[in-house]
Parts: structure tokens; C-alpha cells; sequence
């Protein structure tokens, strides 16, 4: 017999978005490339038991589908596989939106899916269930191709963005042709056949819908890039295949990457050194955007492409160089052609009076 705390626990509504987030901690520390052969089948293996599963679930819904006697006690379990599935790929994908932006954009969707398990926990209405199930099922299947696609055509951008969207709507008919199929020797009444039309279709293209709304708002994380590192430094050299980056931060400043409180002297330049993951096979632009705060905001004062090839495990390695500037506080963006931003760093640029030797710092990248 269960332990009663246990039991407890296990029904309490917030149980799931304690395991999401569990769950997702355990991913940050395990999950490293998404463009790993073995990464991609786990998904799509997932993806296809969903398929089947919600697609007999469905059916049982509308008493179309019935489980054979012999495998009846294995199919009372398949909700708690289909919410497991479901789980998992949410962590996975939470996780590769955490690593590819900002992080008030990687909040917002984690709170967005955690929202989504605890209706799905707090509505009981099985009809209700089902279609949470399907929005949950849409998010992983698009979010699936979005980073899919992009590897395979070797670029992001609107593209790759708008190709994801139709390998995604041509899966919500495969599903939907799967449904019909698996009940075609059944008598399916008109009205059923509409109620289960409604509830796919409706749940389908609602998410996609929602994903194009947030493209436009450029708030979908550029999947599968992601910044793995952002610094300011005074020189940026290439010796023997390494970047070695020379600063002069005093030891107090640990907190900062380089020269973010950036002392300048006559002829000092701003390097910005990037390292940004970009999967194998992968060759993109990208651009590296300097704002400079002023009396209306944040201003543009440069836009510098970068060139990008993937399949590094430290990622790829670039640097821009500022020469002409002025004091103030400033921002560097690094973006996506489509204007996606990948990460940022600030920096506040001090004329420095000082006439005494600086103190050098090296590190080699």
C-alpha cells in the first residue's frame, strides 16, 4: 500500500510543476547539443507514441476504439505515459528556448507551459482534458521542427521559420487522417466526426497561429543557436587556433565578463568576443547590434554581420571591433537576420584620465 504522504503528494495538483521544473533543472545540468543523432531520435520516438496514443485516446473519448482484453491492464496506464511523454519533451524544450535568449523570454515560456499543466490537472472534464493534451501535443510537435528544420536547411530565419510551420500543419492532418482511418469500419456520426474535427484541428492550428503571433513579436527564442559566451575586452589576438583576450578589470569586478566598465584612453577599441553554438552543418549570418542610451532610449549606432559555421562543441568563435565611440552606456545584441535576438551584454564606456601603466589581464578562448 501507498504511504499516505506519498499519495498525498502524488495527487496535489502542483505535483506536476514541481516535476516540470525538476525536471528541467535536471536537463540544464545533462542536456547539451540538440543536434546529436541520438537527441533527435529520443524525440521523435516520443513524438510518434504521443501520436498513437492520443489518437486511440480520442477514440475511446467517442467510444470508437476499444483496448484488446489481454492488453487492457497495461492500457489503464496510458494516460500517466501520455503525461510523461508530454513532460519530457516540454523539459527538453524549455530548455533549448532557455539556452537560445534572453532570459525574460525563457520565463515567460516556462511559465506559459506550467500554466498549461496546471489546467490540465485542475480540469477534470475529460473532453477538456483531451484538448489540453492536443495544445500540449502541437507545442512539442512545432517546437520539434522548428529546431529540426533549421539543421537540416543549415540557416535560420523566415525560411526555415515558415518551412517548420507547414511540416507542422501537414503532421495535424496526418493525425487527423490516422483518427479517420482507425475508425473507418466503424459507423462515426456526422456530429462526432465534426467534435473531433473541432477539437484537432482547433487545437492545431491555434498553436500555430500562437507561434506566428510570437515570431512577429520576435519572441520566440532562435532555436537551435545559443550564446554560450559574451565579453568586452581592450585587444582580441589568434594565437596557435585560441583567442587570447587581454583586459583590465580590477579583481573586485569579478561579476563582469572583460571590460564591461570599459576605461577608455586614446586609441583604445571595444572587442566584442562571441562564442555562439550553431549545430553541425549550420552556416548563417549573424548580426552583432551596438545601441547607445541616450535622451529617447536605447539608439542604434552600429549593425556588424558575422559570419557563423556550426558543429563546435564550444561554439563558434568571432569578435567585432568598435574604434569610433563615445563615453556612455551602451548594448551589444546579438541577433538572428530576421531580428531574433540570440543574447546580449552591456557596457558603460568611462574616459579614463588616468596616465598610469594599466594593469593587464589575459585569458585564452
Amino acid at each position: 500500500m501507498e504511504a499516505a504522504w506519498f499519495k498525498k503528494v502524488k495527487e496535489h495538483p502542483w505535483t506536476p510543476v514541481g516535476f516540470f521544473f525538476g525536471g528541467f533543472i535536471f536537463d540544464v545540468l545533462l542536456l547539451h547539443r540538440p543536434d546529436t543523432l541520438l537527441q533527435v531520435l529520443h524525440q521523435a520516438l516520443y513524438l510518434t507514441l504521443l501520436t498513437l496514443l492520443l489518437a486511440c485516446g480520442i477514440l475511446e473519448d467517442y467510444a470508437l476504439f476499444e483496448v484488446p482484453e489481454k492488453y487492457k491492464r497495461y492500457w489503464k496506464y496510458h494516460a500517466h505515459l501520455t503525461q510523461f511523454l508530454l513532460g519530457t519533451l516540454l523539459n527538453v524544450y524549455a530548455f533549448f528556448y532557455f539556452k537560445s535568449s534572453s532570459l525574460l523570454v525563457s520565463i515567460g515560456f516556462m511559465f506559459l507551459v506550467a500554466g498549461l499543466l496546471v489546467a490540465n490537472e485542475f480540469v477534470k472534464i475529460p473532453r477538456h482534458q483531451t484538448l489540453l493534451k492536443l495544445v500540449l501535443y502541437f507545442l512539442c510537435l512545432t517546437s520539434f521542427w522548428l529546431y529540426i528544420i533549421p539543421m537540416l536547411v543549415g540557416y535560420i530565419g523566415l525560411v526555415s521559420f515558415i518551412l517548420a510551420l507547414v511540416v507542422s500543419n501537414g503532421f495535424i492532418w496526418a493525425l487527423y487522417g490516422l483518427i479517420n482511418r482507425m475508425s473507418e469500419k466503424r459507423a462515426v456520426p456526422l456530429e462526432v466526426k465534426r467534435s473531433i474535427q473541432r477539437k484537432l484541428l482547433g487545437s492545431g492550428y491555434g498553436v500555430l497561429t500562437a507561434f506566428l503571433l510570437f515570431y512577429l513579436l520576435q519572441i520566440i527564442p532562435p532555436i537551435p543557436l545559443s550564446l554560450k559566451y559574451i565579453g568586452i575586452f581592450h585587444e582580441i589576438s589568434k594565437e596557435n587556433g585560441e583567442f587570447v583576450v587581454k583586459y583590465s578589470r580590477p579583481w573586485w569586478r569579478f561579476w563582469e565578463r572583460g571590460d564591461q566598465t570599459f576605461y577608455a584612453r586614446p586609441g583604445d577599441s571595444i572587442n566584442a568576443y562571441v562564442q555562439v553554438f550553431a549545430p553541425r552543418g549550420f552556416r548563417d549570418q549573424l548580426f552583432v547590434r551596438w545601441q547607445l542610451r541616450g535622451t529617447h532610449g536605447w539608439q542604434k549606432v552600429d549593425l556588424i554581420p558575422i559570419s557563423v559555421s556550426g558543429g563546435r562543441e564550444e561554439g563558434f568563435r568571432g569578435y567585432t571591433v568598435k574604434s569610433n565611440y563615445q563615453p556612455g552606456e551602451y548594448r551589444v545584441q546579438i541577433e538572428t537576420t530576421d531580428g531574433r535576438e540570440v543574447g546580449r551584454i552591456s557596457l558603460e564606456v568611462i574616459a579614463d584620465v588616468e596616465t598610469t601603466e594599466r594593469e593587464w589581464h589575459v585569458d585564452r578562448h
